[in-house]
């Protein structure tokens, strides 16, 4: 098939990769010339424009940061939808909130273009490995048509529903581990505490009911203070705020996401955003003063 993808990140370079080495003709887009220069050098193309991409293409794969990126580049000037024809179908891998899909799904729909939010879990990890799960809202009959370019970057497929669900479901997966992780961390920070290594302490969270292996693969970098990234916190400060907003428009009580993102806002003011979501272990605690009585 022809496929477009926009945003070449950490996630969308090695889904766009997958893609054209799965035998399908490859045109791509990223506001960064550099991310472009390695799947060019394999033998896509390089659009200048969204709407260049949607010319070219059968099926248009974004990954983008965030709704203003998804919005711009769906519906703004020389926008995908600028250049979409009938038939095509639009494959939004962001995490944005299900409103805004539903209501880019139903612009598209005008011009007879299937649009599905098909956010993805799986982190960068997946990505590389092309064993992402992949969760999707929209028409049936147009997931059932994107799964040649689907099964290049995942291994898991749901079809949610209506549009709007995939990105509802993403970020119910995201009030959880995003809170998981909060928790993990304010968890060795108090025993770092009470005096307790780091080392023991994940020990024995990772023989214990905490265990998790999400954050056991970070149990070697937190012991070596590195908070390097795969996963930014910030990234997951937005993912949350998310969470808390379509709770609010739910009118439903989310205590445990209000808190998990307060945790997220305090470890981003003190500087940790950019790093990974291990970084709120640096959040207040690690040689922090100790009580007297300790």
């Amino acid at each position: 098939m022809k496929v477009g993808v926009i945003g070449l990140g950490r996630m969308g370079g090695p889904m766009a990769d997958h893609i054209l080495t799965g035998g399908h003709a490859l045109t791509i887009l990223d506001v960064r010339p550099e991310a472009m220069k390695g799947l060019a050098d394999k033998g896509a193309k390089i659009a200048q424009t969204p709407a260049e991409v949607a010319e070219q293409s059968e099926i248009v794969l974004t990954s983008l940061p965030g709704a203003k990126e998804v919005e711009t580049v769906m519906i703004g000037d020389d926008g995908v939808l600028s250049g979409a024809t009938r038939g095509m179908i639009v494959l939004d891998a962001s995490t944005v909130g299900p409103a805004l899909s539903r209501r880019l799904a139903a612009r598209f729909a005008e011009q007879g273009i299937d649009y599905l939010d098909s956010p993805v879990s799986g982190a960068v990890a997946g990505a590389q490995a092309g064993t992402l799960t992949i969760m999707v809202g929209g028409e049936r009959a147009a997931f059932d048509r994107a799964m040649p370019v689907l099964t290049c970057i995942g291994t898991h497929f749901h079809h949610m529903g209506p549009s709007g669900t995939g990105n509802g479901i993403k970020l119910v997966n995201q009030l959880i581990v995003t809170s998981y992780f909060a928790a993990f961390m304010e968890g060795v920070a108090l025993a770092d505490r009470l005096e307790i290594p780091v080392e023991k302490t994940l020990e024995i969270l990772g023989t214990s009911f905490a265990d998790r292996p999400s954050m056991r693969s970070r149990f070697d970098k937190i012991i070596r203070n590195d908070f390097s990234p795969p996963n930014r916190l910030n990234s997951s400060l937005e993912d949350i705020t998310l969470v808390c907003e379509l709770a609010a428009e739910l009118n439903l009580g989310a205590s445990i996401a209000e808190a998990a993102a307060d945790s997220y806002r305090r470890a981003e003011a003190q500087g940790n955003g950019e790093n990974d979501v291990n970084g709120g272990v640096k959040l207040d605690h690690l040689g922090g003063a100790k009580p007297d009585h300790l």
